[in-house]
């Protein structure tokens, strides 16, 4: 049994080979012609697919290329991390120093204030004590002055008297 005719047309054909053979030529050129337009559209699919592999590996390169470029960034972002972790660690360190150092001052200002208040108490002692002594040598030179004029008064009287003797 032919594969281009179908068994009842066989039947009435089987007799005309020339016919037949038309049949089976027109079936063949069909083929053909099927088959031809598979391997243009197999051509097409595969043009298409080599445009797109081109494509795909030049967007491939592309990002290979970027991602080289961002690692190469994310290396100088990463060392510049570890930099400025470096340089906060140094200032974390600087600052606790200068924390110690500021209560260190504090302490010895503290130290001082107390100083500078117990040398005022001093000097205000020292002072008082000074303002009596003053008080009592005005008082003194005072009654000396008192005494001075009293004999001053008196020496005119007691020359006369002849109990005073005044050297020249």
């Amino acid at each position: 049994m032919p594969l281009f005719v179908s068994d009842k047309e066989y039947s009435l054909l089987r007799n005309d080979a020339a016919l037949l053979a038309d049949k089976a030529d027109a079936f063949i050129r069909d083929l053909y012609k099927e088959l031809d337009t598979v391997r243009a559209h197999a051509n097409v699919a595969s043009i298409t697919a080599e445009q797109k592999y081109l494509s795909l590996s030049s967007d491939l390169l592309k990002l290979q290329s970027h991602n080289s470029q961002l690692q190469n960034s994310l290396r100088r972002r990463l060392s510049e991390l570890a930099n400025v972790q470096e340089q906060n660690s140094r200032i974390y360190v600087q600052c606790i120093r200068k924390d110690g150092e500021i209560e260190r001052l504090t302490k010895e200002l503290s130290e001082l204030h107390k100083s500078k208040r117990q040398l005022v108490e001093l000097a205000q002692q020292k002072d008082s004590e000074i303002e009596n002594q003053n008080q009592i040598l005005l008082k003194k030179d005072l009654r000396a002055q008192q005494k001075n004029l009293k004999i001053r008064e008196m020496k005119p009287m007691m020359f006369w008297q002849g109990i005073w003797n005044i050297p020249s």
